[in-house]
């Protein structure tokens, strides 16, 4: 070819999904944090194609933040009906390719066609008008628009920046564009590893691909994997299924604590084990006899760590027994005597596993002992005569009698062996967890390419649930619908959209589980957990208040047991006690900071639930430690306000202060859509989870503002007071939504320090100062004063009767409350009245010509209020006391 044949593109969209594989599977679609070398080939065939020539992607420039947002989607299900699914979309996205055509050398019938001018005119031409055919940004639901531009103009969100994003998908090679001679006649499935420079993806040639990682589909249908060729040490430090490989690492870091009871704390689960909650304990000795046993109450004694294998681990029905502690029809040998239920095959299935365990070279005296104990078949004879399991009038154990709420024949059973000195429990020996995981390790099956590591391993198609708690039946990996083929696309079979090694499996979702069990935030059915990767080290919680979310932090030189003393001294009672804690806590906050590592690194994964029996990663980043804590600290001095809330590091501790500080996401969520009904705020369980979600990216600093309609639902809350308890409203409504709103108001030199003399002339401001006025003038007029000189509760002033309508319609609705207030007036006394007369005037003269108008109110407003009322509480606070009144 004469011409380079290049043409340049800007691709966006509101929406993108470039769907990693593995969520596939499961229906929860999840997107890749960047386009896949296939879609931006798709996306330029949709500008212009032929079959004449062959379009290779060279660069693509990522121009917008990497920032997702989950949707709960109803797609339709192959053999009929719709299904429930969260899908995980990128959000507002912008990138910028470069391309150019080669020959196809597989269409010599088209030789004819090769006249690069033609098709390098035309091309130039349809990306001018946007493509031929409409763009889709990975799923047909992401409309996308094209544009032409220049390859490196403008200024990208990651100019600066250098990112791996591991081993990816990086497409197919059709049979009709194969150029290998293995590959041709086949659909061949390329994996390549991400990196990103100075925010721009090189895509490297597809030898080089095809060097790393490859295997073939024959015809299209039946999948047969090939082998790993070349060097792949390379692929060992990279991310791919970035949050299966992180928490992967995790748990190697940890390892050390696998199987280890600390304080109480959650436990890290060695491979090859689960947890139930046990109903029954049955104490045996060394040679296999009774002793005693007990029923066990609910609560965390209750839960145990078991040995498992795959398909007991993820069983819901069939067959499938654990190897050592089990379900009564499992492990008594006299079930069907007892119940009349016939569950001879469970038993001798538990029991001809526990043998194979008992005769290999992994066999351990404790698990020999279980073994010879349940081998006699006595163990709910054993179980009633301890009064333990408590039959009928027939002998026959029944459902009738619950043991913490469940059916005594479905009891779990775990055991304690008599060593030689005093009783051992099964589910805590070290020894027994290390001899088991090597015994299923060597039974293993035969060895495929795992998408995780990049390397050949025993891999799995079943893997664990219980992420949540020990009751949890979801599961973020599942290929077992075999009516819907939620998984078919491309594929035909579960294996070939995903596949992921046994060990590294396990590793991911127990240290998943023990994070979230140690240090997550569970509430409102969703989970989420900040990390650190490379090292145990605790991390300030971003699911909670900025003074709540470093407890529990070694490092974090603050007490926050001793809170509510700062008062109790003279030196400090004469300052402001709220700025005194700022101050304690912006030291102690800068000394943590400095003792993060550059080379830390810092996860953070949500994960919710469409259905009960799936578990969808909703929101994943990672970030170095140096990044977060920035964003942290970044979130925590701008997205801050005056409230009241509790601070301690355990229950009995906690006490309630008022200082500077920033709400927790939910606290956020509950302010724009929670309603008062008892007590305290409460909204739907769905739209906290969501909204939360959205705040992530904003926490995180991969979003730059908090979505406007979050802002604008917790503006209307704070408009109608009436419609809930003062302090909620106040502190829980008013307060929180000043937060938000000052978050997305500090940009640049822009603060809120001098807020009011910043935007004198600001309508919004003025007419929010105006109503405070009005609301105060009456409060001072009618409501009685304690001995502490604080206003007692008493019934609604007319401002905030009229404050909804007065945020729609202000000069109207001003002019009502005004007439309104002229009985009150009178009953202050001269100075509150001379006051008031003052503060109005200076707000009224202050409104341009035009501007007092009915036009709505902005969110501008509330913090105009919140501040021209606590100026003028100060001011006559300190008229009070300079007259010596209480």
């Amino acid at each position: 070819m004469e011409k380079p044949n290049i043409i340049e593109y800007c691709v966006s969209g509101r929406y993108a999904l470039f769907t990693d594989p593995l969520s596939k599977t499961g229906g929860e679609k999840c997107s890749y944090q960047i386009p896949t070398y296939q879609a931006l080939k798709g996306i330029t065939e949709s500008i212009y194609w032929k079959p004449t020539i062959t379009w290779i992607i060279d660069e693509c420039r990522i121009m917008n933040l990497i920032r997702t947002e989950s949707k709960g989607i109803r797609p339709i299900k192959y053999s009929g009906g719709n299904d429930l699914s969260y899908y995980t979309y990128l959000h507002e996205v912008a990138y910028q390719v470069r391309a150019h055509f080669e020959w196809n050398e597989n269409r010599k019938d088209l030789s004819h066609d090769r006249n690069e001018n033609k098709h390098y005119d035309i091309a130039n031409r349809m990306v001018t008008r946007g493509g031929r055919r409409d763009i889709f940004l990975g799923a047909r639901e992401c409309q996308g628009y094209v544009e032409p531009c220049a390859f490196g103009e403008g200024k990208g969100a990651y100019d600066e920046t250098d990112l791996s994003f591991g081993i990816m998908v990086h497409g197919i090679t059709y049979p009709d564009e194969a150029d290998r001679e293995e590959e041709k006649g086949k659909m061949t499935v390329r994996l390549w590893n991400a990196q990103m420079k100075n925010g721009i993806i090189h895509f490297c040639g597809l030898s080089n691909v095809r060097s790393d990682i490859f295997y073939g589909m024959p015809g299209r249908k039946n999948l047969n994997r090939g082998k790993i060729s070349g060097d792949c040490r390379n692929l060992k430090e990279v991310i791919y299924l970035a949050w299966l490989k992180t928490l992967a690492d995790t748990y190697d870091v940890c390892a050390e604590w696998a199987g280890v009871d600390r304080n109480d704390q959650a436990v890290l689960l060695p491979i090859s084990h689960s947890t139930f909650n046990a109903q029954i304990e049955v104490t045996i000795d060394q040679n296999g006899n009774f002793q005693r046993a007990r029923k066990l109450d609910k609560g965390r004694d209750a839960v145990t760590v078991i040995p498992v294998t795959e398909d007991s681990a993820a069983r819901s029905s069939g067959i499938a027994p654990h190897p050592l502690c089990d379900k009564l029809c499992y492990i008594a040998g006299d079930y069907t005597s007892y119940t009349g239920d016939n569950k001879e095959k469970y038993y001798e299935a538990y029991m001809e596993l526990l043998r194979d365990w008992t005769e290999s070279e992994y066999s351990h005296p404790m698990i020999e002992a279980v073994y010879k104990y349940l081998g006699r078949r006595a163990l709910i004879q054993d179980l009633i005569m301890s009064k333990t399991l408590e039959p009928n009038d027939n002998g026959i154990i029944t459902d009738q009698v619950k043991i913490q709420g469940l059916g005594q024949t479905g009891a779990n059973v775990r055991f304690i062996v008599f060593g030689a000195a005093m009783p051992q429990e099964v589910w805590k020996n070290q020894e027994l967890y290390r001899k088991y995981s090597e015994y299923y390790r060597q039974r293993a099956g035969g060895k495929k390419l795992c998408y995780a590591s990049g390397k050949t391993a025993s891999c799995s198609d079943k893997h664990p649930s219980k992420i949540r708690n020990s009751a949890d039946k979801a599961k973020l990996i599942s290929g077992n619908d075999e009516s819907g083929f939620t998984y078919r696309g491309r594929f035909t079979t579960k294996e070939q959209a995903v596949s992921v090694g046994y060990d590294t499996s396990q590793k991911a979702h127990n240290a998943l589980r023990w994070l979230l069990q140690k240090q997550g935030y569970t509430r409102d059915e969703s989970a989420i957990v900040c990390w650190m990767v490379n090292r145990e080290q605790q991390v300030p919680d971003m699911m909670k208040d900025s003074v709540n979310a470093w407890h529990g932090i070694d490092e974090f030189d603050f007490d926050f047991d001793d809170l509510d003393t700062y008062n109790e001294t003279a030196d400090i009672a004469k300052y402001d006690t709220g700025k005194y804690i700022a101050q304690q806590f912006n030291n102690a906050v800068n000394g943590y900071a400095g003792k993060i590592r550059t080379e830390d690194k810092i996860a953070v994964i949500a994960l919710d639930a469409a259905t009960t029996g799936r578990l969808s990663v909703v929101y994943y980043d990672e970030m170095g430690g140096n990044q977060y804590i920035n964003a942290i600290i970044n979130w925590q001095q701008h997205c801050k306000w005056r409230r009241s809330i509790k601070a301690g590091n355990t229950e009995e501790s906690r006490r309630r202060i008022t200082c500077e500080c920033t709400p927790s996401p939910r606290d956020m969520a509950l302010a724009a859509y929670g309603v008062q009904r008892t007590e305290w705020l409460e909204a739907d369980g769905k739209l906290i989870r969501a909204t939360i979600m959205r705040l992530l990216p904003c926490i995180t600093g991969k979003k730059g503002k908090i979505p406007q309609d979050i802002i604008r639902a917790a503006v209307r809350r704070a408009s109608m007071p009436q419609t809930m308890g003062d302090f909620i409203w106040y502190n829980d409504v008013l307060c929180v939504t000043c937060a938000m709103i000052r978050f997305n108001y500090e940009r640049g030199n822009m603060t809120m320090d001098n807020f009011l003399q910043d935007n004198g002339k600001d309508r919004n401001v003025l007419f929010g100062r105006l109503l405070a006025v009005y609301d105060y003038m009456e409060q001072r007029a009618m409501y009685e004063r304690d001995e502490n000189g604080k206003v007692k509760e008493g019934r609604t002033t007319n401002a905030k009767r009229y404050w909804n309508a007065y945020s729609s319609r202000p000069a109207r609705t001003s002019k009502t409350i005004r007439e309104n207030l002229i009985a009150y007036e009178r009953k202050l006394n001269d100075y509150e009245r001379k006051k008031f007369e003052e503060w109005t005037g200076e707000i009224m003269t202050q409104f341009a010509e035009g501007q007092f108008d009915n036009t709505a109110l902005t969110e501008l407003y509330l913090p105009g209020y919140y501040q021209q009322i606590e100026y003028m509480k100060k001011s006559f606070q300190k008229k009070d006391s300079t007259e010596g009144q209480p």
